[in-house]
């Protein structure tokens, strides 16, 4: 493939999902997405986000940026587990801490997960941060998540014992998902264009409810989610640049 004036081998296998009738719609995910996202608009952007990621391989998004109460955890873990169902093996889980430190050192398995997945769930498990520890790892995560291409460093002894450091550049075309919480939480820069903020549920659901959910949690349903994601229209989605959010103006409050 040509992107940008290079030509890239395109070595990504698209999931195999059962077809489904243009007419199935996955009323169960739609409805809890919306109970997730109770902000006016978050919902249909996080749809727009999602499709975008099932739609285009080829392409990275901006991060997504999740304000979970630490009380009710059943979004993150449902939304994990079904995005696992849309993409197999493309989904990876990982700390903060984890991402922005392990591209300092060469890491193997670290490497691999970077180079050979399009999705990154992450959280933020760090509690008691400074401003300016959370202003550091802000950078570094925007550093980590909108570069085409990712750098690692490599620290090795040569034949003399002298150490000397290499630098590989992997492309990278995955997307990230940050959950933070208040406290756990995150930096975010008044101009910020990187992050797309919404804000989770405060409120939760009968236990009948969350048993109906657990059966969005098959190959069979993840078909119908993800076809219905494939067939969206997101002409009018700008995935370069994070929107203002309502999520989004109550973290800068919070952190400028």
């Amino acid at each position: 493939i040509n992107l940008n004036n290079k030509v890239f081998l395109n070595v990504y296998i698209p999931p195999f999902h059962a077809h489904v009738p243009h007419d199935d719609v996955p009323s169960r995910f739609i409805k809890h997405i919306n109970y997730l996202t109770p902000l006016p608009g978050e919902a249909e952007l996080l749809f727009d986000w999602l499709a975008f990621w099932v739609q285009h391989p080829e392409k990275r998004c901006f991060s997504l940026a999740i304000n979970e109460d630490a009380r009710f955890q059943a979004g993150r873990v449902w939304l994990t587990r079904l995005c696992k169902l849309l993409e197999p093996d493309e989904v990876k889980t990982a700390s903060i801490s984890q991402l922005t430190e392990g591209m300092n050192d060469f890491n193997q398995k670290f490497k691999t997960q970077i180079g050979s997945c399009r999705l990154i769930i992450s959280k933020e498990t760090r509690t008691n941060l400074s401003k300016k520890e959370l202003k550091t790892a802000y950078q570094s995560l925007k550093k980590l998540t909108t570069d085409q291409h990712v750098t690692i460093q490599s620290k090795s002894k040569s034949k003399s014992e002298s150490e000397f450091t290499e630098h590989q550049k992997i492309s990278a075309y995955f997307s990230t998902i940050i959950y933070f919480s208040e406290k756990t939480p995150i930096y975010m820069a008044k101009n910020d264009g990187c992050f797309f903020v919404i804000t989770n549920i405060n409120k939760i659901r009968s236990r009948q409810y969350y048993t109906n959910l657990e059966n969005t949690l098959t190959t069979e349903y993840a078909a119908r989610v993800y076809c219905w994601l494939k067939r969206r229209n997101i002409s009018n989605f700008q995935y370069k640049r994070a929107p203002m959010t309502e999520g989004k103006r109550q973290l800068i409050r919070k952190t400028i």
